[in-house]
């Protein structure tokens, strides 16, 4: 019972905090907003050490609440149904911070260094979204929300886990067992699933806008696929690689209840990483199917990584296994590369349009210029495109649409994800603990994928999920060394001080 109520309740207030605002924001989008924010406040002060879970959830879960409340949503208010999970992540991550504002040499000197060193990075993406907004509109609000949510994520985490045992284990496993069941039913009932979570209702909403904007009409020019029905829109080939085109192999591809295959892909390895180093190896081989159809191959890649730098660990030591990693990387985007350049991958075109831009223009275009939310190419802009070897913005790439949107102040995100990775392993080489391995390697692995995605980087279930736990395991570090700490001794002629309650 003690160990069922808190996660009951993190289940709770998970689901709560999308599903109440959704319901008010039927009659009145004020009243939804303020009711969201309120759950947000709860959770943030009341519920502080289930917040971290309580945000997970909220954000696995959102859109397949939204998909079964679809019937009821007009086109006009669909995306602002479903910013109710940003919502309250914002609302607890400002209650979190302010409370480290108002107090932080509660925490140790290291928590608030990395403290610090984020708030920087969320200082210049600011900047550079105020930069962004002239040129780009909405679209400069959309980038910075996804490069700042990471980070966001990771500062909750930190000062939640460095005060508080978050209780998060029993949450990962619970919330394993739950996509186990939703999962296996989009994967083996796909029109049984549709039906009975209002699918078809919701996809056309989702869809609207890329029939509007001429996207779905340029993507059938291109490949001839027409979408009349959601499931035309799930057909890909496996893993979505024109490698594996001569194979033949077309899968119906899975969304999970996240409703982004990419995204729902990052969730899964998550899950597998942890529950392996959980030792909950059947539950883990449960979600591995899912993963297969969900067919992210940068997901893929992220488990194949990891698992390799525990066995090279194993087998060579820590210093062979960093060369052994390196070269691993160093042969994935050479090779990424190179193929791509050869046979016009998009995503390489649209790092080296990136690049190209970078080297144009190396204080940045501003947040919001460039990357995918500026549309689909049209056919001749992607002849011309193959034709280049470069896109003429940044598209596809996180790390290419970085370097073009904030120039070189794009290394201030970029190095702050790798001296996370850096504290990682020197915090898994201190401890041995397989959980921090896979946080220190899935982050560098992320980061390498974003390279050749945009969502590696910018998906709360990608960088974001990562990023959470890593900030977890960093500031449960902290915590557990404070609590393992030998009290000072007095002075001779002074009596202890009394330990606050």
């Amino acid at each position: 019972m003690v160990q069922v109520l808190p996660v009951a309740t993190s289940w709770f207030f998970g689901l709560a905090v999308v599903v109440f605002p959704l319901l008010l924001a039927i009659a009145d989008k004020a009243s939804a907003v303020v009711a969201a924010a309120l759950l947000g406040g709860v959770v943030a002060t009341v519920l502080r050490d289930r917040a971290l879970g309580i945000v997970l959830i909220a954000t696995v879960f959102q859109n397949l609440i939204v998909s079964l409340a679809s019937p009821y949503v007009d086109f006009a208010d669909f995306n602002f149904v479903r910013a109710f999970s940003f919502l309250d992540m914002v609302v607890v991550w400002v209650v979190v911070y302010l409370g480290f504002l108002a107090a932080p040499g509660l925490v140790p000197a290291p928590v608030r260094r990395m403290m610090v060193e984020s708030t920087v990075v969320l200082a210049v993406v600011f900047l550079f979204m105020v930069y962004g907004v002239p040129k780009a509109g909405g679209n400069a609000i959309v980038y910075t929300r996804n490069i700042a949510t990471p980070i966001l994520l990771f500062q909750i985490a930190l000062l939640t886990s460095v005060r508080h045992r978050l209780g998060l284990g029993p949450v990962l496993v619970t919330m394993a067992v739950a996509i186990v069941f939703v999962g296996g039913f989009e994967w083996l009932a796909r029109d049984e699933f549709l039906a009975a979570t209002n699918g078809d209702t919701f996809w056309r909403l989702n869809l609207e806008p890329l029939r509007t904007k001429g996207i779905l009409e340029t993507q059938f020019r291109l490949t001839g696929i027409s979408i009349n029905h959601p499931t035309d829109f799930f057909k890909v080939v496996l893993f979505n690689t024109a490698l594996l085109a001569d194979l033949d192999l077309t899968v119906l591809r899975l969304y999970g209840p996240n409703g982004h295959p990419i995204s729902y892909g990052y969730l899964l390895a998550f899950l597998m990483l942890y529950l392996g180093a959980s030792r909950r190896f059947i539950l883990a081989t449960l979600l591995a199917p899912l993963l297969i159809f969900a067919s992210a191959k940068g997901a893929v890649i992220v488990i194949l990584v990891v698992v390799a730098a525990f066995v090279l660990r194993a087998l060579f030591g820590e210093r062979l296994a960093i060369v052994g990693l390196a070269g691993l990387f160093a042969l994935y985007i050479a090779f990424t590369i190179v193929s791509g350049l050869r046979g016009g991958d998009y995503h390489v075109l649209g790092l080296m349009g990136g690049l190209y831009g970078f080297a144009g223009n190396p204080i940045g275009h501003g947040i919001g210029v460039g990357g995918n939310l500026e549309g689909t190419l049209s056919a001749d802009q992607w002849s011309a495109a193959q034709a280049s070897g470069r896109t003429a913005t940044a598209v596809e790439s996180a790390v290419g649409v970085l370097l073009y949107q904030m120039g070189l102040a794009a290394f201030v995100v970029l190095g702050f994800y790798w001296r996370l990775v850096k504290r990682l392993w020197r915090l898994h080489a201190h401890t041995g603990i397989p959980h921090h391995l896979v946080a220190a390697v899935g982050t560098l692995a992320i980061l390498v994928n974003g390279i050749f995605q945009e969502e590696a980087l910018f998906a709360p279930l990608a960088m974001g999920l990562m990023l959470a736990f890593a900030g977890t395991a960093l500031g449960s570090a902290h915590r557990v060394a404070a609590e393992l700490a030998p009290e000072p001794a007095a002075a001779p002629d002074h009596p202890p001080r009394a330990v606050p309650a």
